[in-house]
């Protein structure tokens, strides 16, 4: 809230969606909150109903989207409004970012995404837009998807059906069923918070989803789930890999780094720098003696003193 408070563009609203589950961080959001600020309820949880309801009741011609876990950089609202602006075919703005621990610190590594025009399966492929907090869209993309399911009581944009990975089956979707362009600009403008309490059961989440988004997507592209199916799943692979780094789960990223290789060797040779740290950590977690790889890894020691 603070990062998106002081914002050098400051002529914003700031939608705070929480449900009932959530008392401690309302109680946050009160306090933190200034005359741009409103506190929304949902009564049933659920991340995709969240960002639905905030969408719906934004009232601004731009949207953008911030997890509670991240960080905007503090001029990156105005750098995406400036590129919207001047890029009227384009509807999607995003940038890189930077990741950070539980405690804010940055990690030393990055996620880069393509600067300039997006195309369809780089999007799939998690090329191109990233997270939701690193995207910035027109008003316009979100009307042009919006459904309304049958007997819901408001509209969707995100699909509240899908357990996880609902970001690449939104993003996927405009890039195949709307007119406005996506396009990547220059920059690191948002610090993502890499975490890694439940790690586990947020991977055998997400595999479980990819099932749901393939079939999904196929039904909209079967060209484009079979020509970049696997390369889209061996990066997600590749990234949930990443994510079991944070938990100290080395054997399991190792699987996973396997699994990714198997359904698509090219992976290898893409952002290899990206394949060969993620791989090197993974097997200093597994290989080394605990306090050799707290040594050599120092994040290593904070994040068992976390998980612990």
């Amino acid at each position: 809230m603070q990062s998106v408070l002081s914002q050098s563009f400051g002529s914003l609203e700031l939608i705070c969606v929480g449900d009932a589950n959530h008392g401690q961080s309302y109680a946050m959001c009160q306090a933190l909150a200034d005359h741009r600020t409103h506190i929304l309820h949902q009564p049933v949880p659920g991340l995709a109903r969240a960002r639905n309801i905030g969408i719906a009741a934004a009232r601004g011609d731009f949207v953008a989207l911030i997890d509670s876990t991240d960080i905007w950089e503090p001029d990156k609202l105005m750098a995406h409004v400036m590129h919207l602006r001047s890029r009227m075919p384009v509807g999607i703005s995003y940038a890189g970012a930077t990741l950070i621990d539980e405690d804010g610190i940055a990690t030393g590594r990055r996620q880069r995404l393509k600067v300039g025009p997006a195309r369809p399966h780089e999007v799939f492929c998690g090329k191109a837009m990233g997270s939701c907090s690193t995207a910035f869209f027109r008003r316009k993309v979100f009307d042009a998807i919006a459904y309304r399911p049958q007997d819901a009581d408001h509209v969707c944009y995100f699909d509240e059906t899908l357990t996880g990975l609902m970001e690449i089956e939104c993003w996927t979707r405009i890039s195949l069923t709307t007119d406005w362009g996506c396009e990547g600009i220059p920059g690191l403008l948002t610090r993502c918070r890499t975490l890694g309490y439940r790690v586990v059961g947020d991977i055998a989440r997400e595999q479980q989803a990819w099932g749901a988004v393939i079939d999904k997507l196929a039904a909209l592209q079967p060209d484009l789930v079979a020509r970049y199916g696997d390369e889209a799943h061996a990066r997600l692979l590749r990234a949930l890999a990443r994510r079991c780094i944070p938990a100290c789960e080395g054997r399991l990223g190792l699987a996973l780094l396997r699994a990714a290789l198997t359904r698509f060797p090219g992976l290898l040779l893409s952002e290899i720098e990206e394949t060969v740290a993620t791989t090197s950590a993974c097997l200093a977690l597994t290989a080394l003696p605990r306090a050799l790889s707290d040594l050599l890894f120092p994040s290593f020691s904070s994040a068992r003193q976390a998980r612990s």
